[in-house]
């Protein structure tokens, strides 16, 4: 079963990407008014039993969002500032053991999700993330050391693909999906020359079993038009109650993300 959950007033603006004809950007939006948005979706995932309780701690969100800015090399990122403090507060009440992010660039998408975990919140067993750049996962893992300590995230400069064959059954809580790339899982020819989000679909696929049946998966930028186009095929696998329980997706930014409990 799918939910939605967006505000028609959100999607008049946009703070990094305008998505449809019309939209304003956001600029100095305060903190206020990101903490009342992410709220709405907390609120409303626990009205509809995706999460237990819509609290989290936002003296130490605040905290890790100092440490990234000050520490982190970020060349861009689209992974806008209530999108952040969603990522974190998700981890904060699920409080994930075994943690794998794909596709995180140098970092940017995935520590929100770990935040919790590296800040001690609960005890974790396995923060893993994946990068197959190798340059961008080299600076990647500085910027983890630099934030979390040295060894307590591991990033791999590897495939994907590979790394999921080296999880046991059942083994991930928490599987954050940001990929960009030739799809092996296609039919299409174009779909597995370009690289597009529709590779997310296959990640999700081959990591399924993987997935603990009481985990969680959650892809980047589910809410784009283009997303819904090139990768509906994600979108009708979270949607399929043979695999998941319920899917949501939510439009917080103009990039938004599914949000999907087994």
């Amino acid at each position: 079963m799918r939910h939605f959950i967006t505000d028609p007033e959100w999607d008049k603006f946009y703070y990094h990407s305008r998505q449809i004809k019309g939209q304003k950007k956001i600029e100095n939006e305060s903190e206020e008014e990101e903490i009342k948005k992410v709220q709405m979706v907390l609120n409303r995932l626990k009205k509809l039993n995706y999460i237990s309780n819509a609290d989290y701690n936002l003296a130490d969100f605040k905290d890790l969002r100092r440490k990234v800015q000050n520490d982190f090399f970020i060349y861009w990122t689209a992974i806008n500032p209530p999108m952040e403090r969603l990522l974190y507060a998700l981890s904060d009440i699920l409080r994930p053991k075994n943690i794998l992010g794909i596709g995180i660039f140098t970092g940017n998408p995935v520590i929100w999700s770990l935040g919790p975990a590296i800040q001690d919140h609960y005890k974790y067993d396995k923060l893993v993330a994946v990068e197959i750049d190798k340059e961008h996962a080299k600076i990647c893992q500085e910027n983890m050391n630099k934030v979390a300590g040295e060894g307590r995230v591991k990033i791999f400069d590897k495939d994907g693909f590979e790394v999921l064959k080296d999880y046991s059954d059942k083994e991930i809580d928490l599987l954050y999906l940001d990929a960009n790339g030739k799809d092996p899982c296609a039919e299409r020819f174009w779909q597995r020359r370009r690289n597009t989000k529709r590779i997310n679909y296959c990640l999700l696929k081959n990591a399924y079993s993987k997935l603990d049946p009481k985990g969680y998966a959650i892809c980047h930028n589910a809410y784009q038009p283009s997303f819904r186009k090139i990768a509906k095929d994600y979108l009708e696998f979270t949607n399929n109650e043979d695999f998941f329980s319920k899917t949501a997706t939510i439009g917080i930014d103009e990039m938004g993300i599914e949000f999907s409990k087994i």
